[in-house]
């Protein structure tokens, strides 16, 4: 249940990992620490220092969750794990590229303080929780995903010079961290709901 390797001295490795049958595999956890809000129980982990992952689709219709916070990885390529519900990405700074697809059942997804330049959140339809802060990406595909989402951070992107959907798209939202983002013109929010807005350094 705990295994555990001790190389004796840093250096990267390959590790290989076998699960029979694979969809018996619901979950990865190479890093947590419940920052950023925490969600979902997970047991608390510290970094492995993973630059990269191979063959995940083998677990694509069973993976149910993704732990890696702060680990080195440069890309991580998620488009075929249908099963996803959590992904914690905190603070992986030196991810660039993030590949998201058809998640129908994903409810939270923290990228935050990474590197991402590209960010498609529109195969996510029920969304409820969606962090990531402090990244580089210019643009962020919404597709019509929102109904579920109560938690927006996009916070400290000052190149994102798109502005968020009317807010009519977020119905359940209640807190909302847009400041430093660039954002432009009106800015219109007619939701009883809403508890927190944070949108400074804007325009």
């Amino acid at each position: 249940a705990t295994p555990k390797k001790n190389y004796g001295t840093a250096g990267p490795r390959r590790n290989y990992l076998r699960v029979t049958p694979w969809s018996a595999l619901v979950g990865i956890n190479v890093g947590y620490d419940a920052a950023d809000g925490g969600y979902g129980g997970f047991n608390m982990v510290a970094s492995q220092n993973i630059l990269k992952f191979d063959n995940l689709s083998l677990a694509k219709n069973s993976l149910r969750y993704i732990c890696a916070n702060y680990n080195l990885m440069t890309e991580l390529d998620l488009s075929e794990m249908t099963a996803l519900e959590f992904i914690e990405l905190y603070r992986c700074e030196s991810l660039a590229t993030l590949k998201l697809g058809s998640h129908p059942v994903l409810e939270r997804l923290c990228a935050e303080d990474c590197d991402v330049y590209s960010l498609d959140i529109s195969g996510c339809p029920k969304l409820e929780d969606f962090r990531a802060a402090l990244n580089n990406y210019t643009t962020i595909d919404w597709g019509t995903t929102g109904q579920y989402l109560w938690h927006i951070c996009i916070r400290q992107n000052p190149q994102l010079t798109q502005n968020l959907p009317p807010l009519t798209q977020f119905p359940a939202l209640t807190e909302l961290l847009s400041g430093n983002t660039n954002q432009s013109g009106a800015f219109v929010c007619n939701s009883s709901i809403i508890k927190v807005i944070n949108s400074y350094d804007n325009h």
